[in-house]
């Protein structure tokens, strides 16, 4: 009898968190001779829109032979291998970028070896396809939801407090994105997530289910695109703090050549890793924007600054220690860090 089940147990859309499907396991325990079981789960994995799927194969071994012998696998480092193509971008201006979903297909069977001779039994497919999307849940929200978890936002930024500069472009996730985990179950394909890139001279204060302030004195206010945890783009204002650091690598040598009594040997300096580094600051923010700094901005993975009128990959460098909430202070934090600049000069 083949494989009987593949059954989603835990997880959610979102493909950097686990996700959990199990495996219901041949029984063998009435064979002799059986040198070693495992599990076979092939986990084909494609972007919507596209015709061709990538086949991941995960295993897990058989330890103890039952007729209800369930074996866990988390697929979402298949996924992940998948998503590794693609490539982000910053909005250079006002548009819409549109991010992909991912089609999974599973397909289950056994392999073991009798007799000296590798067999397998027959293959699983399961009926329904699932789909997935950018971006994970933190370890707090996954410990804080039920087995399974559905999207309800694109963005952790709170609804409210948000400061801007009166110029420039604002970037926002899709507002009011649902992806319920009754829709990932049934394989219902979701809408795409997308940014959106506007003029912050067209906007009116209200954007989407957030509203915005608008600083007209806003000095040294530099515009920021990242990541954000939900695997979307968005935008981030910070002011820049009075000094820039340019670091160099000196290493100082000698050049051995052939001297006279009255030459000397060639000394070299050599100059490396002219990267610009900005102390960057959020300016006076609430505790609940204090977390959303440490616990989102300053963890994307990657980020772009507009300096000097263009949109320059950076890396956001948090202090060895950032300062956390204090409520024994009564003026508004503030979280520091480091922009380092993706390539050397200017």
């Amino acid at each position: 009898m083949p494989v009987a089940k593949i059954a989603f147990s835990s997880g959610s859309p979102l493909m950097g968190s686990p996700v959990m499907f199990q495996v219901l396991a041949e029984n063998l325990s009435g064979q002799s001779n059986i040198a070693f079981h495992r599990v076979i789960l092939e986990v084909k994995v494609g972007v919507v829109g596209e015709s061709t799927m990538e086949p991941y194969k995960l295993s897990i071994p058989v330890k103890s032979e039952s007729s209800s012998n369930y074996l866990s696998f988390d697929i979402g480092a298949a996924i992940q291998a998948k998503d590794e193509d693609y490539e982000y971008a910053p909005h250079t201006g006002a548009g819409t970028i549109t991010y992909p979903i991912y089609k999974v297909q599973l397909k289950a069977w056994d392999e073991y070896m009798k007799d000296g001779q590798l067999r397998t039994t027959t293959a699983y497919t399961l009926g329904t396809n699932y789909y997935f999307l950018q971006g994970a849940f933190t370890d707090r929200e996954r410990m804080a939801s039920n087995a399974s978890r559905g999207v309800n936002t694109l963005t952790r930024k709170p609804l409210t407090g948000e400061v801007i500069p009166d110029s420039g472009l604002y970037v926002y996730p899709t507002p009011n994105y649902a992806y319920t985990d009754s829709n990932f179950f049934s394989g219902n394909q979701p809408n795409a997530p997308q940014s959106i890139a506007v003029s912050i001279a067209n906007l009116s204060g209200t954007i989407g289910d957030r509203s915005v302030y608008k600083d007209a004195n806003a000095e040294n206010c530099y515009a920021f695109q990242f990541v954000n945890g939900y695997g979307v783009v968005e935008s981030a204002f910070a002011y820049c703090l009075p000094e820039e650091e340019i670091p160099k690598t000196v290493s100082e040598y000698d050049v051995t050549v052939p001297t006279a009594f009255n030459q000397i040997d060639r000394h070299v300096t050599r100059k490396t890793a002219s990267r610009h580094q900005l102390k960057m600051s959020s300016g006076p923010v609430t505790l609940e924007w204090q977390a959303w700094w440490q616990e989102e901005f300053l963890n994307t993975m990657q980020a772009w600054m507009q300096y000097k009128g263009a949109w320059v990959p950076v890396s956001i460098v948090p202090d060895d220690t950032t300062k956390g909430i204090d409520l024994s202070e009564e003026e508004l934090p503030s979280v520091e860090f480091t922009v380092k600049m993706d390539f050397d000069g200017v």
